[in-house]
């Protein structure tokens, strides 16, 4: 069918008769109306047909079509369970089930189809800052406030170890890719390598002088980065514990680090207003990104580490070019509010940023120009994931909640 005819019977259903000869100046004549009728829902249980030609105008950059589908309150499922803030929210790798970490204690398993709660995970005694999956999703890792981290059946909910050694606060923990190793990060100025399979202690990696706010595997499990409030990231033998290269060059606390999919480059974000990319072979600096007005909270590599996703408190977000370290786009549209992280979609044509203004920002990575905002949390979002097809989002929230977006509508 003509995409003209698909877009008229659209707007023909949609007005419900108010249909001049001209579909786009009917349109243009009763705004309120649409968006009252779209914020019912009823434009998602419209045939694939017509939703598919709807975002490939979005992507001809019809200014119309734009507005009508960012004005549309995007299908949603709202977490509820949680007696206080949702820290994060990560979808498995195949993208059927949700974890959350919040500031209840807990951490809890979701079904992302129908939004039912499968597990919770108690045991902890304070703040869970972070929960995620392993690669196959029949594991899931939490880090502490309470000084520990703790594996989990994902398939039960049973607690499989207590990684205990810390001593202080754990900000952070990762699986390496094959699940059977754990590293986590602590206030206590020390990383460490755990066993996932036994839950015993590999290594601890000693040498930062502050807190270690992250830590991360490579692709292949072989290396470790790290990231301080001494103002520099470290590169580790996974395997020996031992201290590799020290990057330093930034002037404040390095927030977070993380190597680019061939472990060859790591890029780090620091409250220095910048991030850097690092040769992380030879221990030279690449590039400095420059432009943020405000701390840089998060930083990360697409799937073809051709480009570079920045959030900052400086109420924007930046793509940069990772080849030459030059600003491609800004993202602004979060009026005056933190952005606390901004990630790519698997197919690198998405970013989704979450910001304090209460809302999740769906951008055109090729163009920087908005594509939707996820409205409906009550106050702050904290984080935003795609699954792996880049169709769904999680956020989640100050508000004790967090949301599962259906966004097909925009893939394409």
């Amino acid at each position: 069918m003509d995409k003209i005819l698909i877009l008229s019977s659209l707007m023909m259903s949609l007005l419900g008769g108010c249909f001049s000869s001209d579909a786009m100046e009917c349109l243009q004549e009763q705004p309120n109306f649409i968006k009252e009728y779209l914020d019912k829902g009823s434009l998602p249980e419209l045939p694939n047909e017509i939703r598919n030609h709807i975002a490939e105008y979005v992507i001809e950059n019809n200014p119309l079509v734009a507005w009508l589908v960012q004005q549309m309150t995007m299908p949603h499922k709202t977490l509820k369970g949680h007696g206080s803030a949702v820290y994060s929210a990560a979808f498995d790798k195949t993208g059927t089930k949700v974890v959350t970490a919040s500031y209840d204690h807990t951490a809890k398993i979701w079904d992302a189809e129908s939004g039912t709660l499968i597990h919770t995970l108690q045991g902890h005694r304070d703040v869970v800052w972070l929960a995620a999956f392993d690669e196959i999703g029949t594991k899931v890792v939490t880090a502490s406030e309470d000084n520990t981290a703790k594996i989990w059946d994902a398939g039960t909910g049973e607690l499989m170890y207590t990684l205990q050694g810390h001593g202080s606060i754990v900000s952070s923990a990762a699986f390496d890719i094959a699940g059977t190793k754990v590293v986590t990060a602590s206030f206590d100025c020390v990383a460490k390598i755990w066993d996932a399979e036994s839950g015993d202690l590999i290594h601890s990696l000693e040498g930062h002088s502050d807190y270690v706010r992250s830590a991360a595997f490579d692709i292949t499990g072989t290396k470790i980065v790290t990231a301080s409030d001494d103002h520099t990231a470290k590169i580790w033998d996974a395997r020996t514990g031992t201290l590799i290269h020290t990057l330093q060059g930034h002037d404040g606390i390095v927030k977070s680090a993380a190597f680019d999919g061939t472990g060859t480059k790591v890029v780090t974000a620091s409250f220095d207003c910048t991030a850097k990319i690092w040769n992380a072979e030879i221990c030279e600096l690449i590039h400095t990104l420059q432009g943020h007005d405000g701390v840089v909270r998060s930083v990360a590599f697409d799937r073809t580490e051709t480009k570079i996703v920045t959030a900052s408190e400086d109420s924007t977000a930046k793509i940069w070019d990772a080849e030459t370290g030059e600003l491609i786009h800004t993202l602004q549209g979060h009026g005056s509010s933190i952005v606390w992280s901004a990630t790519f979609d698997k197919t690198e044509t998405k970013v989704v940023t979450a910001s304090e203004d209460s809302t999740a920002k769906i951008w055109n990575a090729e163009t920087g120009g908005l594509i939707h905002m996820l409205e409906g949390h009550g106050d702050g979002v904290l984080s935003a994931a795609f699954d792996g097809t880049g169709t769904k989002v999680v956020t989640a929230s100050w508000d004790n909640t967090a949301k599962i977006w259906d966004i097909g509508i925009l893939h394409y």
